[in-house]
C-alpha cells in the first residue's frame, strides 16, 4: 500500500508541475497531520505538500525563497524572488527602496524591485517614487505645459511627474515663456509676430528682427564687413561694394546688361534685366525694354497700328512697345468705349458697317461696330439684349418692360428695382440676407450691409 501511494504521488506531482523528489527524513505520520501542510522547508527554498499521505516537497526556482502563510482559506505557500514579498495593488504604493531602486507592487499581489540606472536616483513625487535624475524638481503632471526652470527649458513629464529639462539655452540666451511655449530667447527680448514684424537697425552692422522660430525680437549680426540699413519697413545687410546712395541725386544708369540705381534701402543695387533683355536709357532712366524699341513720349505719343501690332508708348519707360493681335487678325483704329488704346484687334473676314464707335442690340445679340467691322455677342438663350448709351447687358426674356424717363428707382422686398435701357427692361437685384435695400440722397439705389 505504501508504494502504491508513492506512485500516486509521483504522478500528481508531475501534474502539478515544478521539481518532484522524495526526502526519506519525511514519514507517512507527518501527513496525518493536514494543519501543517502545505509549509516552507526550514532551508526557504522548497516546499512541501500532503499528497495521498506521502510528503512532497517540491523545489522553488533559481533565487527564489519559500513564502507561507494563512488566511481564511487555509495554509498557502509562495515562492518568491530574493527580496521580494506580497503586497496588495490596492493599498501598497511604489516606495524607494535604497537611493537607486524602486519598489513596486505588481497586479498580481507580488513586490518587485527594479533598480535605477544611468546615474538616476529614486525619488518620491506626485505620482509616486520613479527613477529620475538627481535634484529633478516635481510638478503636476495635470498641467503638462512647457516651463522655465532656472533658464532652462522643461517640461513636466506625465510618466514622471518631475519636470524633464531640455539642453541649456546657448550663451547670452534664456528661457523664455511665449506663444510657443519655453524657447531660447535674448532676455530682454518681447514678443512678436514674424508676418507684421518690422525689422531695424540697432546700429551700423546689426538689426532687430522677429524670429520665425520662437516668436520672440532677436539680434542679428551682418556679415564682417557688411553694413545695416534701414528701408522703407525693413532693414538689410549689405556688402561692401554697394555703397551708400541718395535716392533724390542719385542718377540711375545702365551698366551693361544691367541696371546701376540707388535702392530703398539708400545703397547702390545692381538689377539684371530679366529674359535676356538688354538695358537702355531713356526719358525715365535706365529701362530693361525690347532691342527693337524706340524712345517716345507717352503725353504726345499717338498708338498706331502696324499690320497685326498694336504700337504704344509705355507710360513706365518711355519706350514703345507692341501688342500683337491673336493668329488672322489685324489691328485697326477704333474709337469706342470698349477701347483705352484707341485701337482693337478684328478677324479682316467680318462683315463692314458704318456706325465705328457704336454698339446696338438686335434682339438676342449685341452688335459692336468695332473699327468699321461688325462684331457681335450672342446671348444666353432665354435671354434678350438691352442697352443704353454706355453698355449693354443680356436680361431675362421675361423682364417687364419699363419707361426710363418716366419710372422711378426703388427698394421693394429687400430689392433695388431700376429701369435700363430702350425700350427699357425693369431690372432687380435681390440683396440677400445680410444687406438691406437703401436709396441714397442722390436717388441711386445700394444693398448696404447689415
Amino acid at each position: 500500500m505504501k508504494k502504491l501511494g508513492l506512485i500516486l504521488a509521483v504522478l500528481l506531482a508531475s501534474q502539478l508541475g515544478g521539481c518532484f523528489w522524495w526526502d526519506e527524513n519525511y514519514d507517512d505520520d507527518r501527513c496525518l497531520d493536514p494543519s501543517r501542510y502545505p509549509a516552507c522547508t526550514p532551508d526557504g527554498h522548497a516546499y512541501a505538500e500532503c499528497v495521498d499521505g506521502v510528503a512532497v516537497e517540491f523545489e522553488c526556482g533559481w533565487e527564489e525563497l519559500c513564502v507561507q502563510g494563512e488566511d481564511p482559506r487555509g495554509r498557502w505557500t509562495v515562492c518568491l524572488p530574493e527580496g521580494e514579498e506580497l503586497c496588495d495593488p490596492a493599498d501598497q504604493e511604489a516606495s524607494c527602496h535604497g537611493e537607486a531602486a524602486v519598489r513596486v507592487c505588481l497586479s498580481g499581489g507580488v513586490t518587485r524591485t527594479y533598480e535605477c540606472g544611468d546615474e538616476d536616483v529614486c525619488l518620491v513625487g506626485p505620482l509616486g517614487a520613479v527613477c529620475v535624475r538627481p535634484g529633478s524638481v516635481p510638478c503636476d503632471p495635470e498641467d503638462g505645459a512647457q516651463v522655465c526652470h532656472e533658464g532652462v527649458r522643461a517640461s513636466c513629464s506625465p510618466q514622471t511627474g518631475f519636470l524633464t529639462l531640455a539642453e541649456a539655452c546657448e550663451e547670452g540666451l534664456t528661457c523664455r515663456l511665449g506663444a510657443s511655449g519655453a524657447v531660447c530667447a535674448e532676455p530682454d527680448a518681447l514678443e512678436c509676430d514674424y508676418l507684421s514684424f518690422h525689422s531695424s537697425c540697432t546700429d551700423e552692422s546689426t538689426y532687430l528682427g522677429c524670429s520665425a522660430m520662437n516668436g520672440f525680437t532677436q539680434h542679428w549680426d551682418c556679415a564682417v564687413g557688411w553694413r545695416c540699413r534701414q528701408g522703407p519697413s525693413v532693414a538689410g545687410c549689405f556688402p561692401p561694394d554697394q555703397p551708400d546712395c541718395d535716392p533724390a541725386t542719385f542718377m540711375a544708369r545702365c551698366e551693361g546688361p544691367d541696371r546701376r540705381v540707388c535702392g530703398n534701402y539708400g545703397v547702390e543695387e545692381t538689377l539684371t534685366c530679366p529674359f535676356e533683355l538688354p538695358c537702355q536709357e531713356g526719358a525715365y532712366g535706365p529701362v530693361c525694354v525690347d532691342p527693337e524699341a524706340e524712345a517716345c513720349n507717352p503725353a504726345l505719343f499717338e498708338p498706331v497700328c502696324d499690320g497685326a501690332d498694336q504700337v504704344l508708348c509705355a507710360s513706365g519707360s518711355g519706350f514703345t512697345t507692341r501688342l500683337t493681335c491673336s493668329a488672322g487678325e489685324i489691328c485697326v483704329p477704333d474709337a469706342g468705349p470698349w477701347s483705352f488704346t484707341g485701337l482693337t484687334c478684328v478677324d479682316p473676314g467680318s462683315p463692314t458697317c458704318d456706325r465705328p464707335g457704336e454698339f446696338w442690340c438686335e434682339v438676342d445679340r449685341a452688335v459692336i461696330c468695332s473699327g468699321g467691322y461688325r462684331q457681335e455677342a450672342m446671348c444666353d438663350p432665354g435671354r434678350v439684349c438691352v442697352a443704353d448709351a454706355e453698355l449693354y447687358l443680356c436680361l431675362p426674356a421675361d423682364s417687364p418692360t419699363c419707361d426710363v424717363a418716366s419710372y422711378s428707382p426703388h427698394c421693394e422686398d429687400n430689392a433695388a428695382h431700376t429701369c435700363f435701357g430702350g425700350p427699357g427692361r425693369e431690372i432687380i437685384w435681390p440683396c440677400g440676407d445680410a444687406a438691406t435695400c437703401a436709396v441714397l440722397p442722390d436717388g441711386t439705389l445700394t444693398c448696404q450691409p447689415i
